[in-house]
């Protein structure tokens, strides 16, 4: 029964530690992205208003990027269930995915002082961040549904 849950424990931790790792790949993609365009030379509002700018872009483009899929999808020559049930389960996932990134980045904040632009600063990063991921999720569930039969 121990080597049973060894094995189990030694599985999931391996299938994680993947799974981390493609995370980490795409976390450091986007982030190489953030220090470019956001300088920590500049006083703390500038920075904040730098990142304040960049959510506002990669919510453009995740918009844009959720509304191809949907387009795709209902232009699919699946039937309309399947559509259906397949559009349904990503509007739960995105909305599950919202609430799931504002927690996290929220929790991230708590380590600052409330109301600083050092709070500010993590928070709207780690917003930009996950979102920027996000975008990528839903390209490539567009490239899913392009290479369906």
């Amino acid at each position: 029964m121990l080597k049973y849950l060894f094995f189990i424990g030694f599985i999931f931790s391996s299938s994680a530690s993947a799974s981390a790792s493609a995370s980490a790949s795409a976390s450091a993609s986007a982030s190489a992205n953030a220090s470019d365009e956001c300088d920590y030379t500049l006083p703390l509002g500038s920075i904040v208003a730098c990142y304040e700018n960049k959510n506002e872009e990669s919510d453009a483009v995740l918009n844009k990027s959720y509304n191809d899929l949907k387009k795709l999808v209902m232009g699919s020559p699946y039937d309309d269930e399947t559509k259906g049930v397949y559009w349904s389960n990503i509007v739960k996932s995105q909305k599950n995915w919202i609430q799931m990134r504002d927690s996290q980045c929220l929790a991230k904040g708590v380590f600052f002082e409330n109301g600083t632009d050092l709070q500010r600063i993590e928070i709207k990063k780690c917003l930009f961040l996950s979102t920027e991921i996000r975008v990528l999720y839903l390209n490539e569930e567009i490239l899913f549904i392009k290479n369906l039969p």
